[in-house]
């Protein structure tokens, strides 16, 4: 039996199924479903791995850095080393193998030891921000108000929305601290220190990283950059390392 109203019923539900699947027909927007329980609380444990669960908030001025990838050991018992060569890099993370992922213009790029020859992946077009590498995606900020977070799965294929109800109270939160250039963790705050010197050129100010103990410990300057700025620093999953954007001499 094929009613007009059977048919009329029947492409209502498929109707319903398509707009429930944002990010899978590109140029059409979508309006996202409130995320599951389990995808806000994956986001959720991704932000305290990476030091943004407890994070103190902005540190202004710096989130459009762009420079080369420099890695330190959190203990501070190494040197930093330096992971790429030739600036314009953006807002490093490790994923769970203590690879880097980073962003070049709109390309997202895998770092997987000092110096070796980047990996372009995919476009991300909309991105702003990467916040870290979870469940075999890496999870972005993207310059969408409405539909502000996505995902890219690592294994490849295409990126799509995270679905995410931006005008709940708690998914607001979540998103506040995704914004969050700090990182904190339980242990210690990493924060970015203005150092300055004085010579006969005059007076020269820049940001360092700086680890500054929770149990009121003396401060550990991880960057020792003498002279360069740092910014968008990142916490290994593992806990031992840290990643940041240091603008080249």
């Amino acid at each position: 039996m094929n009613t007009p109203l059977l048919r009329r019923r029947r492409l209502a539900l498929w109707a319903t199924t398509w707009v429930c699947a944002p990010g899978v027909w590109p140029g059409v927007a979508l309006a996202a479903p409130p995320a599951a329980p389990n995808q806000l609380s994956l986001i959720e444990r991704l932000l305290q791995i990476t030091g943004l669960s407890l994070a103190p908030g902005q540190l202004r001025g710096l989130a459009d850095v762009r420079g080369d990838v420099w890695v330190a050991s959190l203990a501070g018992d190494t040197e930093p080393v330096r992971w790429t060569q030739g600036g314009g890099l953006v807002s490093p993370v490790f994923d769970e193998q203590g690879r880097v992922y980073v962003v070049s213009e709109d390309w997202l790029l895998r770092l997987d030891a000092p110096l070796a020859r980047p990996k372009r992946l995919v476009q991300l077009p909309d991105v702003r921000k990467l916040i870290g590498v979870s469940a075999g995606e890496v999870i972005y900020l993207r310059r969408n108000n409405a539909h502000p977070v996505g995902a890219w799965p690592v294994r490849g294929g295409a990126p799509t929305v995270v679905p995410l109800d931006v005008q709940a109270a708690h998914a607001a939160r979540v998103l506040g601290k995704m914004r969050s250039e700090g990182r904190a963790t339980p242990a210690f705050r990493l924060q970015l220190e203005v150092q300055s010197r004085e010579d006969e050129l005059g007076v020269t100010q820049w940001h360092d990283l700086v680890l500054q103990p929770a149990d009121g410990g003396p401060a550990r300057n991880l960057s020792h950059t003498d002279g360069l700025d740092c910014a968008q620093p990142a916490i290994e999953p593992a806990g031992k390392r840290v990643a940041w954007i240091q603008v080249p001499r």
